[in-house]
């Protein structure tokens, strides 16, 4: 898994204007190429509930989500911040003008063709400075902050798809929730039926204390539940309305009118390539965030190096206002020079401890974002196959209990057994029908989270 990670670690599978160079790949780990057929596979995946309301949702995340907004604006920051050390490469320009009264001392060699003791001097020109960038600072300066910028692109990505897919599952909840609150009347009307069954045959003394003690109880906890789930729905709609970026009271009516979900979204396990992991937004962030630290690491080796520079000057300079703009007042200078650091007591050797250590945390941060990411689809797998089988299983349990309730009834009816009786048979169906739908909803969410461990680009 080392080997595999560190190859992946060459691999450049993000937008992007870096081209990693060329590596041969582990054949048994990567043998697909990183794509998916858009015919058999639809990247909105919620799509396939067909619900206009969720659709109209996922619209509202995309376009007013204020971390959405906000991670927008980082972009134009960082952008601006690219441009900015982009201009570095080149000279910079700049006016100047002065008016400068001074006086000459008079304790130091004076000469008459000096000028006046007291003296005025106009200046008007224009500035130029010019850093020479032969070691390549400015560079890794300019590599780290295009990375930066392509880096919080992928996170923008990835904050989108994470955003849509929590408003997909909390929408899912939210159904849910408003199915079982019907089942949980259902039932509870039930239970009270039994329970004053049970009450009535108590005070006629066919019936002990503790059977009518645990009917009651029944009773009680089902209202409890009816009512957590209740609180449930209202907590849900808050949420998914402060994800779309609008107040609970615009959306709440159109919330909580119960609507099913027509359909289960479709999970392909197939065609689908496992180095497609390597274009996740999460695993380009944690990319990007390396191939900047290592930009900022070349940039502190190269800080050691002398710093070269051009600066000159082009203007007019007079002591008399009248004569500024003659040809004899044209003044001009050129000056080429360099520094180099040669004692700082150790503060480029910190800086450059400082960014080999971010480099490390950056590597380490990288192959922990692939791990995780082959995990998180394994999980989700896993849970999907695991609701698949439960599913399947309450499915049968449920058809059987329908024919066994059928059955009760009838039996019922003709006055062979109690209405006690037919009702444990009717409720019992009820829960396993509840389990079903919890089921359900529980190979939704392991559903949303595969599609979400994919790292498909909305």
């Amino acid at each position: 898994m080392k080997k595999s990670l560190l190859v992946l670690l060459l691999l450049s599978g993000c937008k992007g204007g870096y081209k990693a160079p060329d590596v041969a790949l582990n054949n048994e780990f990567l043998s697909q190429e990183a794509t998916l057929d858009e015919k058999k596979f639809n990247p909105f995946f919620w799509e396939a509930l067909e619900d206009p309301t969720l659709n109209q949702l996922v619209k509202l995340v995309e376009e007013k989500n204020y971390n959405l907004l906000s991670a927008y604006e980082k972009i134009k920051e960082l952008r601006a911040q690219y441009r900015f050390q982009n201009s570095k490469f080149f000279p910079q320009f700049s006016g100047a003008g002065d008016i400068n009264r001074i006086k000459e001392t008079q304790t130091l060699t004076y000469s008459r063709f000096l000028g006046q003791t007291l003296q005025t001097t106009y200046a008007l020109g224009f500035d130029t400075i010019w850093e020479l960038d032969f070691f390549g600072v400015q560079q890794q300066v300019k590599r780290s902050a295009f990375f930066t910028m392509m880096s919080q692109v992928e996170q923008v990505a990835y904050t989108k798809l994470s955003l849509v897919s929590e408003l997909v599952l909390q929408y899912s909840n939210l159904r849910t929730f408003q199915n079982l609150i019907d089942l949980y009347k259902k039932e509870l009307k039930v239970l009270k039926e039994i329970e004053d069954l049970t009450s009535i045959q108590f005070t006629a003394g066919l019936q002990d204390q503790t059977t009518t003690l645990t009917d009651l109880a029944r009773v009680q906890d089902k209202q409890a539940l009816l009512d957590r789930t209740q609180a449930d729905v209202d907590r849900v709609i808050f949420l998914v309305t402060q994800l779309t970026g609008q107040f609970p009271d615009k959306e709440y009516d159109k919330l909580t009118k119960y609507v099913p979900l027509k359909s289960d979204i479709p999970l392909i396990y197939a065609d689908i390539p496992s180095k497609i992991v390597l274009s996740r937004p999460d695993v380009c962030v944690a990319r990007f965030n390396l191939f900047s630290a290592q930009a900022n690491l070349k940039k502190a080796y190269r800080d050691f190096f002398p710093q070269f520079n051009i600066t000159s000057n082009y203007g007019v300079l007079s002591n008399f206002a009248n004569l500024l703009f003659k040809k004899q007042s044209i003044n001009w200078n050129i000056m080429p020079g360099f520094n180099v650091t040669l004692i700082d007591f150790g503060a480029l050797v910190a800086e450059k401890n400082v960014a080999k250590s971010k480099e490390k945390q950056a590597l380490y941060a990288y192959e922990n974002s692939l791990i995780g990411a082959f995990a998180e689809i394994e999980t989700a797998l896993f849970g999907v196959q695991a609701s698949d089988r439960q599913i399947e299983s309450l499915q049968e349990e449920l058809l059987s209990l329908q024919e066994k309730t059928a059955d009760i009834y009838e039996q019922f009816r003709i006055g062979l057994i109690s209405k006690t009786n037919y009702l444990e048979s009717y409720l019992e169906e009820l829960l396993i029908e509840e389990s079903l739908v919890n089921a359900i909803n529980d190979r939704m969410g392991f559903t949303i989270s595969f599609y979400k461990a994919l790292g498909i680009r909305l």
